[in-house]
């Protein structure tokens, strides 16, 4: 390159597949705000099989919340979940798997409430505002806390409290041991 020549300015960009901090932020914020109605948080739980990257419990029940970056619409077709013509079956099964491991710590605690697996991709249209699938649901992040605050109140205050010190116990000692 001459000195005569414009130095080009190269841009960054992210690929569909890379963590961005700021989509992760607005859901922490959106769940931040349910924990004065009675709900429980609990952010980056490591399983010792993987993360999850949000534990929400309250009076709707207990939810496994996985967020991803994906740009594009997200639809389901033929029970299979794409993210524009990409197939994100692998993404679908770690959401499934990651509220299957939670529902099992709490079945190893005697606390028999089941584990719903949320799915949000933060930058991405997803088509019809939700998509249910079989053991999920695909939700934008502005969807998630009407749902999560919505759905019909199955939990009382000392179940609530029994599954999150569970969950919060075995967090605990899955981070320890990895």
């Amino acid at each position: 390159m001459s000195s005569a020549e414009p130095a080009v300015k190269r841009r960054t960009l992210r690929t569909p597949r890379q963590r961005s901090p700021e989509g992760d932020d607005r859901v922490t914020a959106a769940l931040a705000d349910l924990e004065a109605p009675g709900f429980w948080n609990l952010h980056r739980v490591d399983t010792g099989y993987g993360e999850v990257d949000h534990v929400v419990v309250g009076p709707t029940g207990a939810f496994a919340v996985t967020v991803t970056q994906w740009t594009g619409d997200v639809h389901a077709k033929r029970g299979r979940l794409l993210n524009g013509y990409h197939d994100e079956e692998r993404t679908r099964r770690r959401a499934i798997w990651s509220a299957a491991c939670l529902e099992q710590w709490l079945d190893e605690d005697g606390v028999d409430i089941p584990v719903a697996a949320l799915l949000v991709p933060t930058e991405a249209q997803v088509e019809d505002d939700r998509i249910e699938l079989p053991y999920l649901t695909v939700l934008p992040p502005d969807s998630l806390t009407a749902f999560l605050r919505d759905g019909p109140n199955v939990l009382a205050p000392n179940r609530i409290q029994r599954a999150a010190r569970a969950i919060a116990a075995h967090a605990a000692t899955a981070s320890v041991a990895s």
